[in-house]
């Protein structure tokens, strides 16, 4: 409290109890496959497809597999508005890094930064004195191209330019051992293993894991559309319950096939399945040729910028959603074909003239109608991130009347701008959506309980899936 000794006028800024209303991210995508490069058991961010290169492909001549599509689906969610994606690299427990002793058996060893083949014969070294007595140039190579070097390092770990503080750290291609001597010599790389050739299902779903430590939206695993996977997926973000999953019909699958094949994929609130797979443009390709690739990373780029240009609450579908990038379709869903294919949730997409490749379904797999479409889910993932977000301060604070009405006054915030912002179905708030937070709810039970209840409903708008227009011949 302000002490006043003199007479005077006196200015305190008195806080009003309000919150700010914050509202959380909806499209950060997390991305599960098979990269040429990147650190393996960590999530690497990335907000453009540049930043994906430098993590998951710096110094290699392309990031694209022949066998493994995340590089596609990567490229794809950016080409498509997406803005940041966390990437899970998976292997199996055959991977390792390459490295080279210099001199050979005797010398110093350089380990290539990251697991793979990548810094097989194609890394090399070279090691020369350096221009000051006892210091030595150290050159790294790729493809035969310089791409780092590291001058006048000593074997003195006091010196500011010892080799381990020079390196470690600091290159974006080898780590060295410490305890070692640099000598002068040469050597290449060998040793490194991708860890894919022997693949299971397990890999994904450890890798999977591994996005548990960071926040995201949408779960991408491109290609991986087993029924056992798209379980697993699945499964994972019912556990989680603050993701959406976009799942990849099988390559080569008919109709007919996806049909018979969707009694073996469980119900889910938290996944969608598109079908078919898209064709886009090889880059591995020198003439131009179309690849056929599973399509969750584009649409997930196409989740996030309908989000950024409507809004969570719209559906990601319809004319708007064109996928950028896809050409054609692997096969084409005749109007029969949706008629049997939509209400088994198996969102179709379509090539519509004059538009292009679009999303023409916004179902989920869920076997519960409030949990229909997707855009119902995905918006009850965002309302409840938020509220989560905009009461954490409440935590700790004296449980009583005025901490309910700072509660329930901080949520109608939250909900009144999203019934102005158009998100919530009714002509006024009393019909788009109510806050209770009171002592009927916080009972002294509760209240001995360490808890704080608060009770939320709100009218969400659904997509207008079927529209049906009634033409009338009326004569003069």
């Amino acid at each position: 409290m302000t002490t006043y000794l003199r007479p005077d006028v006196y200015v305190e800024n008195v806080s009003s109890g309000e919150r700010p209303t914050e509202r959380v991210t909806t499209s950060v995508a997390g991305f599960v496959g098979v990269s040429r490069r990147g650190v393996m058991s960590t999530p690497l961010q990335v907000t453009s497809w540049s930043e994906f290169l430098e993590k998951c492909a710096l110094g290699l001549d392309t990031p694209f597999l022949e066998d493994f599509d995340l590089a596609y689906a990567v490229y794809g969610f950016f080409q498509n508005g997406g803005k940041r994606a966390y990437i899970s690299r998976v292997a199996s427990d055959t991977k390792d890094k390459a490295s080279v002793q210099i001199p050979v058996t005797t010398g110093l060893k350089y380990t290539a930064l990251d697991e793979g083949t990548w810094a097989n014969t194609d890394l090399t070294i070279a090691v020369t004195d350096g221009t000051v007595a006892s210091t030595f140039d150290i050159s790294i190579k790729m493809y035969g191209v310089e791409v780092e070097k590291f001058e006048g390092v000593t074997n003195t770990s006091t010196d500011d330019n010892y080799y381990v503080k020079a390196i470690n750290g600091v290159s974006k291609y080898i780590t060295v051992e410490t305890g070692g001597t640099v000598a002068t010599g040469t050597g290449t790389m060998s040793g490194g293993v991708d860890g894919t050739d022997d693949l299971d299902d397990d890999d994904y779903t450890t890798a999977m894991a591994i996005l548990s430590a960071v926040s995201i939206n949408i779960l991408v695993v491109p290609g991986q559309s087993s029924a056992t996977m798209v379980n697993a997926i699945t499964t994972y973000c019912e556990g989680r319950t603050d993701c959406f999953a976009i799942l990849d019909a099988p390559s080569g699958q008919s109709a007919s096939d996806m049909i018979t094949n969707q009694d073996s994929i469980n119900a889910s609130d938290y996944g969608a399945l598109y079908y078919p797979l898209i064709k886009v443009v090889d880059p591995l390709s020198t003439t131009g040729k179309l690849k056929t690739v599973p399509p969750s990373g584009h649409i997930a780029g196409v989740y996030a910028r309908i989000d950024n240009a409507r809004g969570i609450h719209k559906a990601p579908a319809g004319e708007e959603s064109v996928i950028q990038g896809a050409v054609e379709l692997e096969t084409y869903v005749t109007t029969t074909n949706q008629d049997l294919l939509n209400p088994l949730g198996i969102n179709s997409i379509l090539s519509k003239d004059n538009i292009g490749v679009v999303i023409w379904g916004a179902r989920t797999l869920s076997a519960t109608s409030s949990k229909r479409y997707v855009s119902d889910v995905r918006y009850d993932i965002y309302v409840e991130r938020s509220a989560f977000t905009n009461t954490g301060w409440a935590v700790f604070e004296p449980n009583d009347s005025v901490l309910w009405k700072r509660m329930k006054e901080s949520l109608e915030t939250f909900l009144h701008d999203e019934w102005l912002s158009g998100r919530l179905k009714g002509a006024s708030r009393t019909e788009a959506f109510y806050v209770k937070c009171d002592a009927d709810l916080n009972t002294d039970t509760v209240i001995n309980q360490g808890k704080v209840i608060a009770e939320i409903a709100y009218a969400k708008k659904k997509p207008a899936e079927f529209v049906v227009l009634k033409i009338v011949q009326k004569s003069a």
